[in-house]
């Protein structure tokens, strides 16, 4: 009868702790046996909380990669990361302490949330199985991934490619610091536009929309494109002057102008007794408003943009608050629409809905406001970018085009942010622009080798610098840079320019780390950082709702350990079209509970009819026992392309049918009266067992990647292993 110690139930509370600890130091013990060269670059999760079922399908998949690589023979070069400075941890420790701290008291506590953090998030990863070279880790704001940071800044400067410059930038009232285009997400929001009216000095009038009528306050010139035509409507008495096109004024055209012949018209604004002039370019067009568009250069992108070839500049309007006269600028819009009605300048108010910027952190809007930062200059940047993707495996086309459509959006890229936990913007500056020096950035450098970049905030200006620039009344810049940037560095940091066979993220990071290693990469060795690049989407409850503590629906990584096991929460993972957003919920896991017990069913079966086989027997076997070690190898190979192609769904599809196909077809009466009723040297049981454990051995491989808790278990009660561990198989 069959024997073994393999058993029914996976007792998971007791033996998945013991299998972690044993596989403490397999990545690197088998990466000593292994020499093809495989690199998985980790981005570097946020270390601000506990780890939520979006980081375990992330790491999973990832694991499944390093073990399946690890097994064919590849040296794994897979070090775990975090993302430590930003925003969040600051916010959290103000919150915890319920106080403002100064700013080295902050910092040395945003250190220690964000260690507590890291090393609580990587016991769990551990829990999850996952191979990483845990002594190896890295932190954001560990000294020597700064000290390369450092130096990568040091090198975009010297190449010219990041400067000073004083103009709108998105700005978040609601952690008062500016923001990049990645860090915006757009939301529908209803705000007040009007149509208006300016004064030409012969008494015409122009005709404008705005969706913000706050920054009328701020107005230089409208902007006319100098193609279109523009008519004059006579209305009671009144000459307008609109888009030949637009029917907001009823009454007699009287003539038409081409936008070209309107330049240099100047006129008055009423809100603020203020002159403006009328400007061309091509970025006015006819298919909203009126054809004519209100420019505020403190407060728009485009009216900076146009405005400053005419030498027009403004002032921002609004404090770090985002106030204007005690209220939020874009509330305040309701105020200057009744002012403009009071004062005879307004045609028409309507609410109006449409997508705008919000702040990804806080969900609360955002808007342009003129101020001084750093930017990455990145016109040229982007092209090059754009060619030497060509060459990464995206693995989907609308991976790439949502990637190559991002960059193209951008021609710079805010690097500043006004925050105090974060890596220093570690720049002296002289008469307002940044001072470069090869002996002050390798003085500094030493600095930061030395303290970490707390030197920044901790020494005086003198302290800083080398004694000879002492009395040169240099001023250190008191930013911190962009996170992204931060993260995106990664490739210098951690991986010392090598080139990642795989980046393996959630599709938000198209935004974020995707772009932001791809840029500092290109701009400083011509090439990606990565080969190949891997995408997954966001994990929602059954229902295909986003999980949100406040609904309920939230579903806890350690509730599904307890009540199932780990090996469950992986197969949930496995079975997943990641590419896609993928559900999560009772009746998924009820799903992979049931494959789970099948696959563990089937293993004990195996494990216990290898009792009495003798290795060095030599089958005689039937067309039936050939006919199984077929299927057997037919399902391993295509399990092992499955996994060369990261198609885990397949793999775990392709071993299921066998399991099922074994089960019904050879596993049968037949097979059961020679394992149970002969002798047990019996030459017909030794060939059905010389076919198990054809079955098992494979059986034990293909799911190593993707249950190894199960697979290793199982191989501990093989009376045939010849390794300490599973993981040190091959394929």
């Amino acid at each position: 009868m069959p024997q073994t110690d393999f058993t029914q139930r996976s007792e998971h509370k007791t033996k998945e702790p013991e299998l972690v600890l044993q596989w403490d130091k397999v990545l690197q013990k088998r990466n000593a046996l292994n020499h093809k060269p495989f690199l998985l670059h980790d981005g570097p999760p946020y270390a601000n909380g506990d780890l939520h079922v979006g980081h375990v399908l992330n790491k999973v998949l990832k694991d499944m990669v390093v073990k399946y690589k690890l097994m064919d023979g590849h040296k794994v070069d897979f070090r775990p990361g975090w993302d430590c400075h930003g925003l969040p941890t600051e916010l959290a420790v103000q919150k915890r302490l319920k106080k403002r701290l100064p700013l080295l008291e902050l910092r040395e506590a945003c250190h220690k949330l964000a260690n507590g953090f890291v090393d609580k998030q990587m016991d769990t990863f551990k829990t999850l199985g996952v191979f990483a070279d845990w002594d190896k880790k890295y932190q954001t704001n560990q000294k020597g991934y700064e000290v390369k940071q450092l130096e990568l800044l040091y090198k975009l400067m010297n190449k010219g490619l990041v400067y000073l410059d004083n103009r709108p930038v998105h700005y978040s009232p609601s952690t008062r610091t500016v923001l990049a285009e990645s860090e915006l997400e757009y939301q529908d929001r209803t705000d007040m536009s009007a149509y208006f009216t300016f004064d030409l000095d012969d008494g015409r009038k122009l005709v404008a929309w705005t969706t913000q009528p706050w920054t009328l306050l701020g107005n230089k010139a409208v902007c006319v494109n100098p193609g279109l035509f523009y008519k004059e409507v006579e209305n009671n008495g009144t000459v307008y002057l609109l888009h030949e096109d637009c029917n907001l004024m009823e009454g007699e055209t009287l003539t038409t102008h081409k936008g070209v012949d309107l330049k240099g018209l100047e006129y008055t604004n009423r809100l603020t007794d203020e002159r403006g002039r009328v400007v061309v370019d091509n970025f006015v067009k006819a298919d909203s408003g009126t054809g004519l568009v209100h420019l505020c250069p403190a407060h728009g992108d485009d009216d900076h943009e146009v405005c400053k070839k005419s030498n027009l500049f403004g002032e921002d309007l609004t404090d770090n608050a985002g106030r204007v006269n005690g209220k939020f600028c874009l509330d305040y819009s309701v105020d200057v629409v009744e002012q403009m009605k009071e004062l005879g300048m307004l045609v028409k108010a309507e609410e109006y809905q449409h997508s705008y910027p919000h702040d990804w952190r806080t969900k609360k809007p955002v808007y342009y406001r003129l101020t001084e930062q750093f930017f990455l200059d990145l016109k040229q940047l982007n092209k090059d970018a754009l060619k030497v993707l060509e060459d990464v495996d995206m693995t989907e086309d609308r991976w790439r085009n949502r990637l190559t459509n991002m960059l193209k959006g951008r021609d710079r890229w805010c690097l500043s942010r006004q925050r105090q936990w974060g890596f220093p913007l570690a720049v002296f500056l002289k008469d307002g622009k940044p001072f470069l020096n090869d002996k002050v950035s390798e003085h500094l450098t030493e600095l930061f080798k030395e303290h970490g970049s707390d030197v920044w905030f901790s020494m005086t200006d003198e302290e800083l610098l080398p004694e000879e620039f002492h009395n040169m009344e240099l001023e250190k810049c008191t930013y911190t840079l962009d996170v992204w940037f931060d993260s995106g560095s990664s490739w210098l940091s951690v991986m010392d320019g090598q080139v990642s066979d795989v980046y393996l993220e959630g599709s938000d990071q198209f935004r974020g780390w995707y772009q932001s290693s791809l840029l500092t990469s290109v701009a400083v060795t011509g090439k990606a950082p990565y080969k190949k690049v891997l995408t997954h989407g966001f994990v929602c409850d059954q229902n295909g709702h986003k999980m949100a503590k406040s609904v309920g629906n939230v579903v806890e990584p350690k509730t599904v350990q307890d009540k199932y096991n780990t090996d469950v929460l992986r197969l949930w993972v496995a079975q997943t079209s990641y590419g896609n957003d993928v559900t999560l919920g009772d009746a998924v896991l009820k799903t992979c509970g049931a494959s789970y017990f099948k696959l563990r069913n089937t293993l004990k079966y195996l494990l216990g009819n290898m009792y009495g086989f003798n290795e060095d027997f030599e089958p005689t076997l039937t067309e039936r026992d050939l006919e199984v070690l077929e299927k057997n190898d037919v399902m391993y190979k295509n399990c092992l392309k499955y996994y060369s192609e990261y198609d885990f769904k397949f793999v775990l599809r392709e071993v299921m049918a066998w399991v099922s196909d074994l089960s019904s077809s050879y596993l049968d009466d037949e097979t059961k009266s020679y394992l149970y009723e002969g002798e047990l040297d019996d030459v017909e049981r030794k060939n059905c067992q010389f076919v198990l454990k054809d079955s098992l051995e494979k059986m034990m491989r293909v799911l190593a990647p993707m249950t190894p808790f199960l697979a290793e278990d199982a191989y501990q009660n093989y009376l045939f292993g010849k390794e300490e561990s599973l993981f040190y198989e091959s394929f």
